[in-house]
């Protein structure tokens, strides 16, 4: 099924605090729907969302990443907001031009007493 070409894409920000996941997901979304042909990581920078050399140096993102993918024949623009308070600036803009956010955050992990 493919996307109907007058339609605009719809626009999501992934946001969370550091380490919590958004470069992961986004790759994961990626890998699923088809747009890329396997699941790349931070650590091995070889992420999509993290591009830069700073970010492949820091291993975090230090800038908004933006990537594209078709998903039940809706075209999508993910936009993989760095987490870090230093950039915190960064995901502020990029919410404001985005129709929906999903946040990322880790789990609680409640230890056995």
């Amino acid at each position: 099924m493919t996307s109907s070409p007058g339609k605009a894409p719809r626009c999501v920000a992934l946001v969370g605090p550091y380490l919590s996941g958004k470069t992961t997901l986004l790759e994961s979304m990626l890998h699923v729907t088809g747009a890329i042909p396997r699941k790349g990581t931070v650590k091995d920078g070889t992420s999509v969302g993290d591009g830069s050399a700073e970010a492949r140096q820091r291993q975090m993102s230090v800038e908004v990443s933006a990537a594209g993918t078709e998903f039940l024949g809706d075209r999508w623009s993910i936009l993989d907001c760095p987490g870090s308070i230093e950039f915190a600036q960064e995901m502020r803009n990029a919410l404001m031009a985005v129709d929906a956010a999903v946040v990322v955050c880790e789990p609680a992990i409640e230890k056995a007493s």
